[in-house]
């Protein structure tokens, strides 16, 4: 079983991770800047995300800067079934439903660390949730201006009663 939060209410949506003792921890050198206006970058995506069994086809990702959590820098993976072209900031548009009615929005550090993953599909019975826990990253890189890796919940998993399956790999461009 994975440690799942509902969102009750989508206008209690945040578009960070609530701090906790695995990512309160600041080097002493590092600075965060605010995300500000950034260049999203794309790239592809592909993999199994499904929801008691009926699956979703994310085809598009984007990589979006985001406002530091605990004073590191965030970097929303963006997973949507619809485009996501002309967004400079894609993670706080996926509640709109404009990138389809299936998105995963994953929050790392620039290392790849998870922070935290809101995942949308019109399937779940609360349409979103939060999953700050049981999520992992395998074969995070960043090198020559891109990102890549697997995330996956080594599912399917318990998500209120409902099945969980998330097992997509990504390649996108960092944002700038």
């Amino acid at each position: 079983m994975i440690s799942v939060a509902a969102l009750a209410v989508l206008a209690a949506c945040s578009n960070g991770a609530a701090p906790n003792a695995a990512n309160n921890a600041t080097p002493a050198n590092t600075a965060a800047a605010p995300a500000g206006p950034s260049t999203p970058g794309t790239g592809t995506v592909s993999g199994t995300f499904t929801v008691d069994g009926k699956p979703a086809n994310l085809a598009f990702v984007g990589a979006y800067r985001q406002d530091p959590i605990d004073g590191k820098p965030v970097i929303a993976i963006v997973m949507s079934t619809l485009t996501q072209a002309g967004s400079t900031d894609a993670a706080a548009e996926a509640i709109t439903t404009k990138f389809g009615t299936e998105v995963i929005v994953l929050d790392i550090n620039p290392d790849g660390t998870f922070v935290e993953a809101s995942v949308y599909n019109k399937d779940l019975k609360a349409h979103v949730i939060t999953m700050e826990g049981g999520i992992t990253i395998k074969n995070f890189t960043s090198a020559g201006g891109t990102l890549s890796g697997e995330v996956t919940n080594n599912g399917p998993a318990d998500a209120f009663g409902q099945k969980v399956n998330i097992d997509e790999t990504f390649k996108v461009t960092a944002p700038t």
